[in-house]
């Protein structure tokens, strides 16, 4: 009905399955990365293109916590009151750097 009346309009895909739809695929919506310790994933790229900028992914997802040690000293948290947090249970930090000495 929507087509016959010249409004824009698709089927809603199951993200299950939509790296499996002809359309995603052919406009490379959803592409196939490897991370280095997860293995093989599907992500989506940027939703806009700019022909002079081009955007690329530039790292994996993060592993749960293996940003803790970068994000809370960027807001102003010090290495040891990091420490104490992760040893307490408070955050989760994976990074080498999150272990206390």
């Amino acid at each position: 009905m929507c087509q016959t009346q010249g409004i824009p309009a698709s089927d809603l895909l199951d993200l299950a399955h939509a790296h499996e739809n002809a359309y995603v695929l052919d406009q490379g919506l959803i592409t196939k990365r490897e991370h280095p310790t997860e293995g093989e994933y599907h992500a989506t790229r940027t939703p806009f293109a700019m022909s002079r900028t081009p955007i690329s992914l530039s790292r994996h997802p993060p592993l749960l916590g293996e940003d803790t040690f970068t994000i809370l000293e960027d807001l102003g948290y010090s290495a040891d009151r990091v420490h104490a947090l992760a040893d307490a249970s408070v955050v989760t930090a994976t990074s080498p750097q999150a272990t206390s000495s």
